[in-house]
Order: structure tokens, then C-alpha cells, then sequence
């Protein structure tokens, strides 16, 4: 490998890893979704909500309305209430949102790549998530005209308080010697003279865990299972105006597991 005037392979220099000189930065529009609306740039997602349902009842072609500007309150209605996408626009205005947020080659990421990590980012983020669960909920015209509030009992699971996740005593927890810890085994069939067939199923003796405890360490209250059955009413206000297919998300209400962070429950 070799080295330019300006350090860096190929004769490059920091500039021109990062995409070249630039001039004055651009000034960024971010206002244009916020005026649209009516709202301020500090405006909570419920807030922009209530503002879109008000004004898409006037706008919407169906009642008379004119169809680009209802098109453009679609669009700031989408961009303001996805948390990704208003921080884009925020930070870029609608050229981010375009682009993805891109701006050129991430310097990290590039520098990982050509010296085995160093300075990369780390591919995990954190706790995988779980699922989302649906609960689809049923209104009457009257009920979306005047606003409702409803309430909907969620069964799920949540980690054992007594064993605080471990399913038994502490160091109880071992790896399944049948399938080695991989949750699955592989299964010869014979098929007939010189004839088999191969499959992989989940483990008979960890059921699919890759662990096993034994039955005196085991924890009382989830016999092993790390989590227990839960159920909570959740309280669900439909807005008025509230459309067809309105969706409520209750972050971390579904399913809990260790070392997962628990999914939402969507209405």
C-alpha cells in the first residue's frame, strides 16, 4: 500500500474521503411540514395528529377538497409522526428525507473496513426486540365522530419477579447435553435399504432452549420458565376524526424475556 502527498491511499486526502470540498453549508428547511399543519416545531405526535384529522376533514378530495394539498398533508402527517423520519427532517429537511439522511461515505466506517475495525461502529445496538402484538378494536361512525375511550386487556408474559428471570438458583441453569445448547437436533430416518431421510427439529429434552434446569432447582413461582403469566387492562382513547386503521402503540407492554426488550402492543 501506498501513500499520496496527502496520507492516505491512492494520493487522497481527508477532503477527498469525505466527498470533496465543500462550500457554504445549505440552509435547511425544516419548517415547511410544521407550517403545513399548524403546528409549532415542538408539537407532541398527538398534537400533529389532531391537527391532520382536522385539517384532512377539509381537504380531502372526497369532500371537495383539493387532492395535492391534501397529498402534501399526507406527507408531513407521515414525516412528523414516524420518530425516524422527523429527526431526518429536522436535521435535513426534505433532501434528507430523500436521501435517507446519506451525506457522503461515514469516515468510522470506512476506516473499519480498511484497518480490520478500527474506529467502526459496533454491529449491535443494544437488546434484540420483541414482537409487536396487534389488537384490532372495533368502532362504531359515532364512536370516531365523538371520541371514545375503551379498554383492552393484554395477556402476556412478564419476568418472574421471585427468580428475577433465571428460571431457578443462581448457576442452576445448564447447557442441554443432548443438543449441545443449539435448541436443535438433527433426526436420521430410514427411508429403506440404504435410504435415509434428514431433519432438524427442535429438542425434545430443553424443548427448543438450548438449557436445562433441574427439577429441584427450579424456581417455584415459573417453574423454570423465567417468565409468568401476566394480564393488564390498557386504556385506549380513540381521538375524534380518529380514520380507519388508526393505530395507538403502548411501547414495551407485549411479551417480556431476558435479555429482550419487549415488544409494543399496537390498537
Amino acid at each position: 500500500m501506498f501513500f499520496g502527498g496527502g496520507g492516505f491511499p491512492f494520493g487522497g486526502g481527508f477532503e477527498e474521503m469525505r466527498g470533496g470540498p465543500r462550500g457554504p453549508k445549505k440552509e435547511v428547511d425544516n419548517k415547511k411540514f410544521y407550517d403545513l399543519l399548524g403546528v409549532p416545531q415542538t408539537a407532541s405526535t398527538t398534537e400533529i395528529k389532531k391537527a391532520f384529522r382536522n385539517l384532512a376533514l377539509k381537504h380531502h378530495p372526497d369532500r371537495g377538497g383539493d387532492k395535492e394539498k391534501f397529498q402534501e398533508l399526507n406527507m408531513a402527517h407521515e414525516t412528523l409522526t414516524d420518530p425516524k423520519k422527523r429527526k431526518l427532517y429536522d436535521e435535513l429537511g426534505e433532501d434528507g428525507l430523500k436521501e435517507g439522511g446519506g451525506g457522503g461515505p461515514d469516515l468510522s466506517d470506512l476506516l473499519g473496513g480498511m484497518f480490520g475495525g478500527m474506529g467502526g461502529r459496533s454491529q449491535q445496538s443494544g437488546p434484540r426486540k420483541g414482537k409487536s402484538v396487534l389488537h384490532p378494536v372495533k368502532a362504531t361512525l359515532a364512536d370516531l365522530y365523538n371520541g371514545k375511550s375503551t379498554k383492552v386487556a393484554v395477556n402476556r408474559d412478564r419476568i418472574c419477579s421471585k427468580c428475577g428471570g433465571l428460571g431457578g438458583k443462581a448457576g442452576a441453569v445448564s447447557s442441554c447435553g443432548t443438543c449441545k445448547g443449539r435448541g436443535m437436533r438433527t433426526v436420521m430416518q430410514m427411508l429403506g435399504p440404504g435410504m435415509y431421510s434428514q431433519s432438524t427439529r427442535p429438542c425434545d429434552d430443553c424443548e427448543g432452549k438450548g438449557e436445562v434446569i433441574n427439577d429441584k432447582d427450579k424456581c417455584k413461582e415459573c417453574n423454570g420458565k423465567k417468565v409468568v403469566k401476566d394480564k393488564k387492562i390498557l386504556e385506549v382513547q380513540i381521538d375524534k376524526g380518529a380514520p380507519n386503521g388508526e393505530k395507538y402503540v403502548f411501547h414495551g407492554e407485549a411479551d417480556e424475556y431476558p435479555d429482550i426488550e419487549p415488544g409494543d402492543v399496537v390498537i
